[in-house]
């Protein structure tokens, strides 16, 4: 955002946008002042920990949620 002359700016995301909105919350570049989502990714902290890095099914999950991990494993 520096090239573009911006010292401050928030981040909105809708449809792809709040993956890289999140992505922008996470690293907290300087002038970040917030984030605005409305498509929030909805996950257990142990799934999203799994997908973050790569790691096997979380053990506990049925047989439905270990088909959801893999497409979300696959997205």
């Amino acid at each position: 955002m520096e090239r573009l002359g911006y010292e401050r700016y928030v981040s909105q995301g809708g449809d792809w946008g709040p993956i890289v909105s999140h992505a922008m919350g996470r690293q907290a570049p300087v002038g970040l002042l917030g984030i605005h989502v409305n498509m929030p990714a909805t996950v257990p902290p142990n799934v999203a920990k799994a997908l973050n890095n790569s790691e096997p099914v979380p053990s506990g999950l049925s047989d439905t949620e270990k088909a959801a991990f893999a497409s979300l494993d696959a997205f």
